[in-house]
Parts: structure tokens; C-alpha cells; sequence
């Protein structure tokens, strides 16, 4: 559910967001001297990425950027792809030109490394068909494949069902890796069945969130 409007307000799956709060947001994280936020279509839906162009004196980390937004968005404002340029495009009047942004490529990092394990070789299955991407490495990041809060609890209630473990949602925006996930999942055990969940993918299909 998308709709476009001239202020930059977007509704997606079924939330009314300002493009501009996920924009202050950015630019209140330390290093951050520019941002854009905008609408990306891909394969599994449309879904929101942001680009930011960092302080030339400040090392800017893209993961540590966006466990900070966790903290200070709802997670359907978290942006699935943050991307570092070395400026934003500008139309002849000197505004932000958001048709002139890159486009996103939703890809892991670069070689694909196997699964190791029984643990990381399911997750590798529920990610590939959660997140739409034959490509799934166990070095991949679930939210520079394209994956937003909406897939990260489809994963979850997947790993549930499949696994036998019970994670909360916020394990997906802990966790970097694949990899580290599955070593997260194999501490836990097999055997850590709960409701959680089933219980939020029920919600998920009945459009709760």
C-alpha cells in the first residue's frame, strides 16, 4: 500500500510517514551532514531507503547508524537500505533532486559464503524466500537485503516453526550477520519454543501490524 504525495508524506502498509522525520532523524546522528529518505521498489514490495552524506572528518558505521534509528523510530520507519554518498543530487535550483538518487542494489557483501551448519543452512532457506533473493550468503545482513520490519517478523515466526526457537523481533536489528544469528539461535537451543512468533505473524495477516 503506497501513496505518494508533493509533501513527502508516504503510506506504507497501511502507516502515514513524513520522509522528513526519518530525514531529521538521520541528521541528528553524529557524523551525518546530509540526508534523503525516499520510496524503493524492489522484487518483495516497496520499501523505504535513505542516503546519507557523511561529515568528512566523522567515520560514519551504516550498522551502528541504524541500531541508532532503532532507538529513536518506529521500526516501519527504519529505513531498509541506508546508502553513503559523497553528496546529494541537486536540481538547477539548488533543492534536493530525489529523482536523481541512485537506485538500491539489494545485495549482500560480496562473496557468498555457505551455510556451515544445519542452523545457518535453514536460515538461509527462510531468508532467500522471505526476503525474495537467491543470493543469501551467511556474511549477508537481513536489512541490506532489502528486509524491513514487516520480513524480519515473517523470519522470526518462520525460524519458530521450522527451528523450535522462540526470538523477539529485535534479535534481527542485533544481530549483523546470518552467521551471527545462527550462533545466537544455537546458544538458545533447539527446544526454545513460544508464542511469540506465531502470535505476531497472526498479526500479520490479520493486518494488525
Amino acid at each position: 500500500d503506497y501513496l505518494g504525495r508533493i509533501d513527502h508524506q508516504v503510506k506504507i502498509r497501511g502507516f502515514r510517514i513524513e520522509l522528513g522525520e526519518i530525514e531529521a532523524a538521520l541528521l541528528a546522528q553524529d557524523g551525518v551532514a546530509q540526508a534523503a529518505a525516499v520510496i524503493r521498489e524492489d522484487g518483495a514490495g516497496k520499501r523505504l531507503a535513505a542516503y546519507v552524506v557523511a561529515d568528512p572528518e566523522a567515520s560514519t558505521d551504516i550498522s551502528e547508524l541504524r541500531r541508532q534509528l532503532q532507538q529513536g523510530l518506529p521500526d516501519y520507519m527504519v529505513p531498509s537500505a541506508i546508502v553513503r554518498l559523497d553528496r546529494l543530487p541537486l536540481s538547477p535550483n539548488g533543492k534536493l533532486d530525489r529523482n536523481a538518487l541512485p537506485a538500491v542494489e539489494w545485495q549482500g557483501r560480496g562473496e557468498i559464503i555457505a551455510p556451515r551448519n544445519a542452523t545457518e543452512e535453514a536460515l538461509v532457506a527462510i531468508w532467500r524466500e522471505v526476503l525474495k533473493r537467491e543470493r543469501v550468503s551467511v556474511t549477508d545482513n537481513f536489512f541490506e537485503l532489502g528486509g524491513d520490519s514487516l520480513s524480519a517478523t515473517r523470519a522470526i515466526a518462520r525460524v519458530q516453526r521450522e527451528l523450535q526457537v522462540a526470538l523477539p523481533l529485535k534479535a534481527m536489528f542485533e544481530t549483523t550477520t546470518l552467521g551471527q544469528l545462527a550462533d545466537r539461535i544455537e546458544v538458545l537451543g533447539w527446544a526454545n519454543a513460544g508464542p511469540l512468533a506465531v502470535e505476531a505473524e497472526a498479526e500479520l495477516e490479520e493486518g494488525i501490524i
